[in-house]
């Protein structure tokens, strides 16, 4: 009778023991995550739309062979995320990669402050100036106004 109550609980939905743990790079990580983001706006399910940008603004990351990481703008996309869409994508990335020992989790992003500040003309321009210095010479040549 144990034995018994031993295999219903391997064959558990929980249980990783008999399913694959393939390795995957990060490349492909990258791929199936745009492509569950893809399919998720496609199926039109509530609130994909936003999930499917807030998925591809950026890059998940593997802080170690198993574990996705992802970023997030606003709590409001982590809680979306988690109650609408985090087990579909677990095993929509378990079952495309063929490992089921991912895992993933979620934070905000800390690049966030810098985008909650109100520019002006001028801090615009410097701050693209400071990504490409053609700017200047640009605003120089033709004698731009920059104060708008």
């Amino acid at each position: 009778m144990q034995h018994k109550q031993l295999e219903v609980e391997s064959n558990s939905p929980e249980s990783t023991e008999n399913r694959p743990n393939n390795p995957f790079s990060l490349d492909e990580l990258k791929m199936y995550w745009r492509q569950f983001a893809f399919k998720i706006k496609q199926d039109q399910l509530e609130g994909a739309d936003s999930m499917h940008l807030a998925m591809i603004k950026r890059d998940p990351k593997m802080p170690t062979s198993t574990h996705v990481h992802q970023e997030f703008d606003n709590q409001i996309q982590i809680d979306l995320m988690k109650s609408n869409f985090e087990t579909l994508l677990l095993d929509f990335l378990r079952n495309s990669l063929k490992n089921w020992s991912i895992t993933v989790d979620f934070s905000l992003s800390e690049a966030q402050e810098e985008n909650l500040k109100h520019l002006t003309g001028r801090d615009r321009f410097e701050a693209l100036a400071k990504k490409n210095t053609n700017l200047i010479t640009l605003q120089k040549t033709f004698n731009l106004d920059i104060e708008y």
